[in-house]
C-alpha cells in the first residue's frame, strides 16, 4: 500500500476540521442600537434547527420584497451550519441582529451545496420600520440537514429578548416591538 495515498487525504481532513469554526457576523454584540435611525431599522431574531448540519446545511438571505433583490449589504445568516457555534443548548441555532432601511422584506432559505437546488421554497415576510427595534421570531427548521422546506416561526421573544440583554446591554435601553415575521409566498 503507498503510504502517501492514505496519508494526504487524511491529513487534509484534518486541516479542514481545524477550520470549522466562524463567528456569527450577525451576533448581537455586534450591532450599536444607535443604529436605528430615521432611515434604518435593527432587526431582532433568532434561527435554529434540532442539530447542525455538515453537507447540506441551510442558509436564509434577506431579500427586498419590492424589487425580489438581495439585501444591500446582504444579510446571510446560518440555521443549521456546523461552523457557527450554537447560541443555544437545547438545539441548533443562532440570535442575530442587524440593520436595514425601512421597507418589507422576506427571507429565502437555500441549501449552501452547489450540487443541490430547490425545488419549492417557501419564503418569510417582515418589515423594518425607521427608528425601531423589532424582534421578528424564531425561524426553526425542523429537521435539520432535511432536503424539504419544512420551516416553523417560533415566538421566543422573552428567551431571544433576554439573551440579547446579557450579550448587548444597550437591548434593554430600546423598546423592542414584537411582529413576527409570517410565511409569505412559495418559490417555485
Amino acid at each position: 500500500m503507498n503510504f502517501s495515498k492514505f496519508t494526504i487525504p487524511l491529513f487534509t481532513c484534518i486541516l479542514i476540521q481545524g477550520c470549522g469554526s466562524l463567528e456569527n457576523r450577525y451576533a448581537t454584540t455586534t450591532i450599536p442600537l444607535e443604529a436605528a435611525t430615521d432611515n434604518r431599522a435593527v432587526i431582532l431574531m433568532s434561527s435554529g434547527a434540532p442539530q447542525h448540519c455538515f453537507s447540506t446545511s441551510t442558509a436564509i438571505a434577506a431579500r427586498d420584497a419590492r424589487t425580489k433583490k438581495l439585501t444591500n449589504p446582504g444579510v446571510f445568516i446560518a440555521v443549521d451550519s456546523y461552523v457557527q457555534p450554537s447560541d443555544f443548548p437545547t438545539h441548533h441555532g443562532l440570535l442575530s441582529a442587524f440593520t436595514l432601511p425601512p421597507g418589507s422584506y422576506y427571507f429565502e432559505p437555500g441549501i449552501a451545496n452547489p450540487f443541490v437546488t430547490g425545488i419549492r421554497i417557501p419564503t418569510f415576510t417582515f418589515e423594518a420600520r425607521a427608528g425601531e427595534t423589532t424582534y421578528i421570531g424564531e425561524l426553526f427548521m425542523l429537521q435539520a440537514c432535511g432536503l424539504n422546506t419544512a420551516f416553523e416561526v417560533r415566538d421566543k421573544f422573552d428567551r431571544d429578548l433576554k439573551m440579547a440583554i446579557t450579550k448587548n446591554k444597550l437591548f434593554s435601553q430600546r423598546q423592542v416591538i414584537k411582529r413576527l415575521m409570517v410565511t409569505g409566498e412559495t418559490i417555485n
